[in-house]
């Protein structure tokens, strides 16, 4: 039987613009290619690759009444997720990302996210926690009232029932990071509470204040977890356990679609932990399932578990095992 695994947080619906020249706020208007709405948000990303990859995985969010939310229950209906626990808000609309892509590629972002501020952990049935192994929430710093000691709450319940904790983070807009919130001081309870803690870069070094992956860990080991993981991008990841350390480089692939590979880090790692796998074989897994988004249109795509697995053993095939040498 599969394990059953419970995705909580943010889903948006993401409407791509491409390409949006540099002097649009100069010029009445300009032509582009048609525009692409597709799901979004942390929660939603990682509960549609899991469904991809075959897991048995359910998504607890708030959409609104609206065309946006049904793009998003299409989409996460095509990826066999259960959205039985979505909960239809009628007094918000779906939180909606414009992405505004550059003639360089660059990805600029205006949204609107009321809703997020009415989600809180009373939106996570205490039967669904209870039927599920692994709880992921993402994403950390981007749901005020689950910040303020609402991932907490979910965590220790999880905790208590004998459940598997993950969370990510986001960094919030950049308006909310001038307030200069000591977020490892706000999300310390939640810490506390968490198994493994995956992050980008740039939010590892937000949190914590370093910027060298090991010093993060000797700054995240307090808390208790039992793994810490940086997703690196093109340089993979870097994974301890508090006991070893290493840097786990990915697959070399062609690249179609750069977007959404964190998310998809984040599904092939649960899924191999849901699996039994350790953490630095579910890092590994991880890494060959984002190097397959990126080979794709779309970062979920095609996203298939023996797709990533054949990319997963190719890459230890090559004798690509890791090191703990910071340099590398």
């Amino acid at each position: 039987m599969k394990t059953k695994i419970l995705s909580v947080g943010m889903a948006a619906c993401d409407i791509t613009l491409n390409p949006i020249p540099a002097d649009i706020l100069e010029i009445d208007n300009c032509l582009i290619a048609p525009p692409v709405a597709r799901g979004g948000g942390d929660a939603l990303n990682v509960a549609a690759a899991l469904g991809r990859l075959g897991a048995d995985v359910a998504l607890c969010s708030r959409i609104g009444q609206d065309w946006m939310a049904d793009i998003i229950l299409a989409q996460l209906k095509d990826c066999g997720v259960n959205t039985t626990h979505l909960i239809r808000d009628e007094k918000a609309a779906t939180a909606t990302s414009f992405v505004l892509v550059d003639e360089n590629g660059e990805r600029h972002c205006v949204g609107a996210k009321g809703i997020y501020s009415r989600f809180d952990v009373n939106d996570v049935p205490y039967h669904v926690l209870h039927k599920a192994g692994l709880i992921y929430f993402g994403s950390a710093m981007q749901l005020s009232r689950m910040d303020d000691g609402g991932i907490e709450r979910l965590f220790r319940e999880a905790r208590r029932l004998d459940k598997t904790t993950i969370m990510d983070a986001a960094l919030p807009d950049e308006r909310q990071r001038n307030q200069h919130k000591n977020w490892a001081n706000a999300l310390s309870g939640a810490l506390y509470q968490t198994d493994y803690f995956l992050l980008g870069q740039a939010e590892a070094e937000y949190i914590s204040k370093e910027t060298q992956p090991e010093k993060q860990a000797d700054f995240f080991w307090q808390f208790g977890m039992k793994a810490y993981i940086v997703k690196l991008g093109s340089k993979g990841c870097f994974v301890t356990d508090f006991k070893k350390q290493k840097y786990l480089p990915p697959p070399v692939v062609s690249i179609k679609y750069k977007s959404g590979t964190g998310d998809c880090f984040t599904a092939g790692f649960i899924l191999a932990l849901s699996h039994g796998w350790d953490v630095f074989e579910a890092a590994a897994f991880a890494n060959a399932t984002a190097a397959l988004s990126l080979t794709q249109d779309g970062a979920i795509g095609r996203l298939g578990y023996s797709d990533a697995m054949k990319l997963y053993k190719r890459n230890e095939a090559g004798g690509v095992n890791g090191t703990d040498n910071k340099n590398q």
